[in-house]
Formats: structure tokens, sequence, C-alpha cells
């Protein structure tokens, strides 16, 4: 019986011990799994930018921030900007010239002939200089052929303002003296206008092309060459 009691004294014990270790686990893997809930996030608490990890959405995003906080300034500066690209562009293309040689025509020499530069446009033009370039004159055993512009230029052909409805004379092409060409053939050149239109800064070159014709009954005239 003493065997039996000391024995059965024994198991119990084991049981016990093992039961506290038992508890002591679950306890430890209780608190354990409440902290690691703790310190996990979740989805709901994960943060915006966590979400997205494109830099093109969040470039996207970037540009419509801005362009949304910085609207009414974008609308402020945009009106003028506007007008004043409207305005550059109304006045860079608003002067019209020509250039005609009707009125002084040497019939029988057509390098007497005088040009005159007219502005039919409704503004003035500024600083007018106006070159000669391409210059070919074919006679009897005679051919001359000038450089692209000539850069020299006679104060005849210069003019600080030119106003609308206006014209200027040209000292083309009497200013090459070739004037007195026996068996005269042919020629051709290029009138060059360089100026400013009003209010603006920037400068604008307009080309004019002419050949030489001879008509039916043998004189000659300057007709413009299409471009």
């Amino acid at each position: 019986m003493a065997f039996e009691t000391k024995l059965s004294l024994s198991a119990r014990i084991v049981a016990a011990l093992r039961s506290l270790d038992r508890i002591l686990n679950s306890a430890w893997f209780f608190l354990a799994s409440i902290f690691s809930k703790a310190d996990t996030p979740t989805e709901s608490k994960l943060p915006q930018h966590a979400r997205d990890t494109s830099p093109q959405l969040n470039s996207r995003a970037s540009t419509a921030t801005f362009v949304k906080s910085h609207k009414l300034l974008l609308e402020i500066l945009g009106l003028p900007l506007a007008v004043a690209t409207i305005a550059g562009f109304y006045l860079s293309y608003a002067p019209k010239l020509s250039v005609d040689a009707s009125e002084s025509i040497a019939s029988f020499n057509p390098m007497g002939t005088i040009f005159y530069l007219s502005n039919e446009g409704a503004l003035e033009i500024h600083d007018v200089a106006v070159s000669c370039a391409s210059l070919r004159i074919d006679g009897e055993n005679l051919q001359i052929v000038g450089p692209w512009e000539f850069t020299n230029l006679p104060p005849e052909a210069k003019a600080d303002v030119l106003s609308p409805g206006h014209k200027m004379s040209l000292p083309y092409a009497p200013a090459f003296g070739f004037t007195a060409i026996n068996n005269f053939k042919g020629a051709q050149l290029t009138i060059i206008v360089h100026h400013r239109p009003a209010y603006l800064w920037w400068r604008k070159t307009a080309v004019f092309p002419f050949r030489a014709v001879r008509t039916f009954n043998g004189t000659w005239i300057w007709k413009s060459i299409a471009q």
C-alpha cells in the first residue's frame, strides 16, 4: 500500500508539473499573439502612399495637386500671355509691303528702271534697309553675276520710318551702273527689305524677286517671280 501511495503521489506531481507547463505555454502564446496584432498594421491603417508605389501615378497626382492649388495664379498669368501672343502675331504680320517698277521703266534697258517700295499696310514700319541680291545681267558677249546680297547699302536705300500709304524710291537698278549695255538679252535681281514692325523689337525680312522680260513690241519690263 505504501508503494502504491508513493507511486500515486509521484504521478500526481508529474501530472501537476505537466499541467503547469501547458498553462505557462498557453499564457505565453496568448501574450505573444496580442502584441503581434498590435504591432502588425492592418489594411485600413496602412499609409496611403504605401498602397501606390507607381512613380507615374505619383507624378500625375503631384501635377494635379499643383495645378489645382495654382489654378487661379495660372488663370491670371495666362490671360495677359495669350493677349501678348495674339498681339505680337498680328503686329508681326500686319505690314503689307510691295515693290514695283511700273512708274519708271527704261524700255530699252531694264537696268535703268527705278524700283519703289510701298507700305500698303495699316501700320508704319521702322529701320528700313533695302538691299539687292542675285543680280544677273546678260548681254552680247557679256554676263554679269553679282553676290547673293549687296551689304554696302547707299543712303537712298534706308529710311527710319515708312508710313502707311507711302512709298520710297530705291537706287536699284541704276546703282549698278549697267545702263548702256548693247544688245541686252535679259536680267534678274531680288529686292530684299529688312524692317522692324511697329511696336516690336525684332526685325523681319521680305523678299521680292524680279526678271526682265521683253514684250512683243521689243521693250523691256520687270515682272515679279512667284515664290
